[in-house]
Parts: C-alpha cells; structure tokens; sequence
C-alpha cells in the first residue's frame, strides 16, 4: 500500500519484481493503471454566479441567463459531479432542479413574476454544497435608488479604475457587483463580473482593455432587503453618470490657458525689450562713435555715460578702453546722464576720465 501525496490528482502505477536473494534481472512494467480522484468531503461552497437578461421584442418574453465560474480544487474537494438550482418563489415554495454537468457554467430560464431568488449548489460523490450565493430577482421599478454618479477609465491595457459616490441618506450596501462587457450588440459570452464589499467605493479591473472598443460597466448594489438600481458608465466612449464629462472639458481649456500664457510671456518680454530701447539711445548712431567697438570697453565705478548737444567743434580724448574718440564740444550745454538727470559737461565727464589725445 502506498500513501498518496494528494487523494484529488490522478496517479498512474505500475509493477515489476526481481528476485531477493542470489543473482537475477528486473522483470518488464506490468500493465500501468490509473487512480481516481476520491472525493474527501461535498465542496465547500457554491460557485460564484451572475446573471444576464435578454428580452425578446417580438414576445416580450425576458430569459435569464445564469453565469458561473468553475471551482477550484480546493473548493471542490475534490471535484464537482454538477450543479442544481434552487429557485424560491413569492410565495415561498421551493424548487430544485439539476442544470448541468461538472463541466457546464451557463443556464437559461424564462423570468417569471413570481420568481424571487435563485441559488446555484455545486455537488460530488459526498453530497451538496451547504455555502451558496443567493440572486434576487426583483421586477422592474422595485429597485432602490443607492448611487448618485459613477465613473470608470483605462489606466493600461490590463487595468481600468471603476469609483462610485452614495446617494445621501441612503443605505449602504452588504455589497457590490461590478459587471463590465464589451458594447458590441449581438455578441454574448464575455460578461464578467467582480464582487466587492458594501464598504468600499474603489474597485479596480483587471482584463485586456483596448483603447478601441467601448467597454459598458456597470455597478449593481446589493442590499439585504431589496436589490439595488443599477448604474452604467462606458471606458473609451460616453457616460451615462453626472460629472464625467468634466474631463473632456477641463484638458482642452488647461491647454488652452498654457498656450495663451506663453503667447503672452512673449509679447510681454518684445514690449519690454521696445521700451528699453526707446528710453536707452543707440550710441552706435551717434556721430562721434562711429568705428567704436563697445564691446570692448570697460567701464568702472566712476565712469559715466552721458550725450550732449553737439557744439561747433570737438576734441580727441582718451576714455578708459577707447582710444582716439572724437567727443563733441559741449559749452556748458545742458547734458542728460544715464539716468536722465540734467547736468553738464564738467559733471558728466570728469577731467580725470578724459585726456586730450597727443
């Protein structure tokens, strides 16, 4: 006998022999068989299902389209035999009946006024599930209003952010179902779903979104006494919530504004640049400094500048990195320094700082 490292995998065995005491061979593997899987104990829980609701326009008739994920071993323990629903009516009856194999993970039914809750059980060889979800199925307009917006975006291509906001006064809910799909009409069979608890407002959304399909998600509120009004919002594409059409306004007026505010640092610093250069005359215009590099002229604490009248004649002075200019005479005329003060030739230009060239 040999002990089975995990009763639930699948094991193959097989035997060969050879003699225990003298000389002798292995003899060849015997035929392999095969172990089966023994179930420890019923699973654990049921499996986790939502539903999806389809009305017929001709007939008016509305299915209901049950959606579960598969077990794992751990639930299983060790594997599922099939599934049952259980479904209760207004009135209080009950009704159990088997909807597939270990396999299945879909089941369709017409939606009936007096249908109320349903739930999925999972059996084995054991016996049933005792841990199940509940679905209440509420006719149209029993619903609670419990959301007041929601908002949902695609932060990369595996991840989307979904965020909701409580109406006031309103009770929280034991919990949420955050449904997303793809919006493409006519094609089923890629719902998905998410549950989270009542205490949370922030769920994120792990999946291949791409940027060019519109996904709808849509967030169900489950309270204990009735089911919750449901609310929709679209990633990649418009929204059905208050507020989220604040983005699409607020990034164009944000580029908007950086554009108008460079556009006016430009034409702020060309105005300045004018009305320096009105107020400060161009020495290079002047006639006594024509061919005068300036600059290469160095001026010191005590220099100054300073622009007079032309007289009648001028002289050749020496300033301090300028050689051979020819200043003119200014007799006493009123001269205007750097800063715009009236004051004279004696005042402006020190005898010090000019030296009659030899």
């Amino acid at each position: 006998m040999v002990a089975l490292a995990d009763p639930c995998e699948v094991y193959v065995a097989g035997v060969r022999c050879r003699r225990s005491e003298g000389p002798g061979r292995w003899s060849e593997w015997s035929e392999s068989a095969r172990t089966e899987p023994r179930d420890l104990q019923a699973p654990t829980t049921g499996p986790d299902f939502w539903r999806l609701l389809t009305t017929d326009p001709a007939s008016g008739q509305t299915n209901v389209t049950l959606v579960w994920k598969r077990l794992t071993q751990e639930e299983a323990l060790c594997s599922v035999g099939g599934f049952s629903l259980r479904s209760l009516s207004s009135w209080g009856s009950t009704r159990l009946e088997r909807v597939g194999d270990g396999a299945a993970t879909t089941y369709t039914f017409p939606l009936t006024p007096d249908l109320r809750t349903v739930s999925l059980i999972a059996f084995n060889s054991v016996g049933p599930s005792t841990n199940n979800y509940n679905l209440t199925l509420w006719p149209d307009g029993g619903e609670v209003h419990v959301l007041r917006s929601l908002h949902a975006w695609q932060m990369n291509g595996s991840c989307a952010v979904v965020t909701w906001i409580l109406a006031e006064g309103r009770e929280r809910p034991w919990e949420y179902v955050v449904e997303w799909d793809k919006v493409s009409p006519g094609v089923g069979g890629h719902l998905k779903w998410l549950r989270t608890s009542g205490h949370i407002n922030q769920v994120h959304l792990y999946d291949h979104f791409s940027p060019l399909i519109q996904y709808r998600v849509t967030v169900h509120p489950i309270l204990p006494t009735a089911p919750g009004r449901p609310m929709n919002t679209y990633i990649n594409g418009k929204t059905e919530t208050e507020g989220a059409d604040g983005l699409h306004v607020t990034l164009p007026l944000a580029f908007l504004s950086v554009v108008v505010l460079v556009g006016a640092l430009l034409v702020s610093k060309r105005r300045v640049k004018k009305l320096m250069w009105q107020e400060i005359p161009n020495p290079n215009k002047c006639s006594w400094a024509q061919g005068v590099d300036f600059s290469k002229v160095r001026f010191t604490a005590s220099s100054s500048l300073c622009w007079c009248q032309p007289g009648s004649a001028g002289r050749v002075y020496n300033l301090q990195g300028v050689h051979s200019v020819l200043l003119p005479s200014c007799h006493n005329t009123a001269l205007r320094d750097y800063g715009g003060a009236e004051t004279s030739c004696q005042r402006c230009i020190s005898p010090s700082s000019l030296t009659p060239s030899m």
